[in-house]
């Protein structure tokens, strides 16, 4: 059983994420445009959509997401 500072923690963690899911970012409503240099679908080789894009930080690297629309794959990439 969990008690004390711990409960709180919990709390607080919950909180949190149900904060992120009643109000997300406005920069993650829309996709962006299609892009020329995106991947193809390793299942049904049409042109993936890019759906995020996050900048690079101290501990990861750029990263972009793409998506299928098609057949709903996703892929997450490392930006050179």
């Amino acid at each position: 059983m969990m008690s004390g500072e711990r409960v709180a923690a919990m709390v607080h963690l919950g909180d949190v994420y149900s904060g992120l899911a009643a109000a997300p970012d406005e920069r993650w409503s829309a996709p962006p445009p299609a892009d020329e240099d995106a991947p193809e679908c390793p299942h049904c080789r049409m042109a993936m959509d890019r759906m995020h894009s996050l900048p690079p930080t101290n501990l990861l690297p750029a990263r972009e997401a793409f998506r299928c629309l098609g057949c709903g794959e996703s892929l997450v990439c490392k930006k050179a």
